[in-house]
């Protein structure tokens, strides 16, 4: 089963929001350093125990309001935060052997 996480991001104007929103969402450990090194870290090296008692077999991350992100949010910040996410789509498959990620941006 592929569980469907949708995050708002319509009222995200800086990094720090963001970070925080990942880290609620998806149990960020308490060592999380709030930058973009980190956060591709944390998200490719994800831990998905805490969830396997679900029987998840992938994360489908629909973000929210994005239209308004783009407005709000630094250009080259969000060209970061997306060039992130999709290097984690494309090798989820590597990345971990029963786990599947993918986004998309409404």
């Amino acid at each position: 089963m592929i569980q469907g996480i949708s995050l708002d991001v319509s009222n995200i104007s800086n990094k720090e929001d963001l970070f925080d929103l990942f880290s609620q969402t998806f149990w960020f450990p308490s060592y999380f350093w709030k930058n973009w090194d980190a956060f591709e870290e944390v998200l490719s090296g994800m831990n998905f125990e805490k969830i396997t008692w679900i029987n998840i077999t992938g994360i489908h991350l629909s973000c929210v309001g994005y239209d308004r992100f783009k407005i709000n949010f630094p250009t080259w910040e969000r060209e970061i935060f997306e060039s992130i996410l999709t290097d984690i789509s494309a090798n989820s498959n590597q990345l971990s052997q029963s786990l599947l990620f993918t986004f998309e941006m409404k």
